[in-house]
This record gives structure tokens, C-alpha cells and sequence, in this order.
């Protein structure tokens, strides 16, 4: 939960750029239809063993086969679409907020353990802005490197939509922070 001073002002909340998101669903959702038309496939064909595992071992038809394999898919589908949500998670659950005072980083570790970082802005030094890649200077976006003179050194806000803009709040908020 993040606690806010009474006379504080929220100037920007941020998350990571949503091709990032994309980047991240993208294979697995692809892999989730996959399987969704296999389950379907094997629902409305007729199914055997194949036919070196009944040479091989003659007991074996007379176990199902299709029920066998629905359910392994069906596992499969789970554990994809749990991945699935432990990405949304993650996404929406990670974020940064700059305020008249200081910058905050929320960031989910897994489902149960959360981890607040706050620097104030008074003690910013440097701001650096990295784009690297097609991507992120096609999409711009870029990761931003906060160093500072307390005794947590640097915060990375990594993947941030317009960069330049964001540093340029930061700049403002720190002009007024320091009125």
C-alpha cells in the first residue's frame, strides 16, 4: 500500500510501455490457442495409440487414449493461463509514482511479497535516459537511470513510455519540491 504525506501532490503514475505486455502474452497466448484447437481436435476425431507403442507394448490399448490426452492438454492450459495471469500481474502490480517530494517504485516479487523503494527528489544528482533498439526508439520508449546522493544509489524505471517527458516531470517536480 502506498502512503502519501497530506500535502503531497501526485504529478505522474507510470507503468511499463504496454509493448511490453504485448511482448510478454504474446507467445503464450499463441501457445493457449494452440492447445485450445488440439483439445478440440481430439474431441471430434476418433483417436488410437500409435502404432510402434502397441507393437512395443501390447496392454496399451486398452487404455483410453483420448481422455489421456485431454487431460494432459487440459494441464497444459492451466499452467499456461496461470503464467498468463502472473504476467498481467506483474504488469499492472509494478509501477512508479512521482510526487512533489519523491519518487516511489512499487514492484511485485511473485504473488505475496511486494517491494517499495522511495528516493527523495532534493537528493536527485543525475538523470539518464537509455533507448536502445528498434523498438524502443520506433515506440519511444527507453529506460530511465535516477542516481542519487542517499544511501540507495540508483533507481532504474525500466521500459517507460516518453521517456523525456517523464525526466522533464522530474525536473519540474524537483523545481518545486525545492521552492
Amino acid at each position: 500500500m502506498v502512503s502519501l504525506n497530506p500535502e503531497e501532490k501526485i504529478y505522474l503514475i507510470k507503468r511499463r510501455h504496454q509493448i511490453v505486455l504485448l511482448f510478454s502474452l504474446g507467445p503464450l497466448i499463441f501457445i493457449s490457442l494452440l492447445l485450445v484447437l488440439s483439445t478440440i481436435f481430439f474431441l471430434t476425431q476418433a483417436s488410437h495409440w500409435p502404432g510402434f507403442l502397441t507393437k512395443f507394448l501390447p496392454q496399451i490399448p486398452d487404455l483410453p487414449f483420448q481422455p489421456l490426452i485431454l487431460l494432459i492438454l487440459t494441464i497444459l492450459l492451466i499452467f499456461l493461463w496461470m503464467a498468463i495471469f502472473f504476467i498481467l500481474m506483474d504488469y499492472y502490480l509494478d509501477y512508479w509514482i512521482i510526487t512533489n517530494q519523491k519518487i516511489m517504485k512499487v514492484k511485485v516479487n511473485g504473488f505475496f511479497n511486494q517491494t517499495s523503494t522511495v528516493i527523495l527528489l532534493e537528493n536527485i544528482q543525475d538523470i539518464t535516459i537509455l533507448t536502445k533498439g528498434f523498438w524502443e526508439t520506433t515506440l519511444n520508449f527507453g529506460d530511465i537511470y535516477i542516481q542519487t546522493a542517499g544511501a540507495f544509489r540508483e533507481l532504474v524505471m525500466e521500459k517507460i513510455p516518453y521517456p523525456e517527458i517523464v525526466r522533464q516531470v522530474i525536473i519540474e517536480a524537483k523545481a518545486d519540491a525545492q521552492k
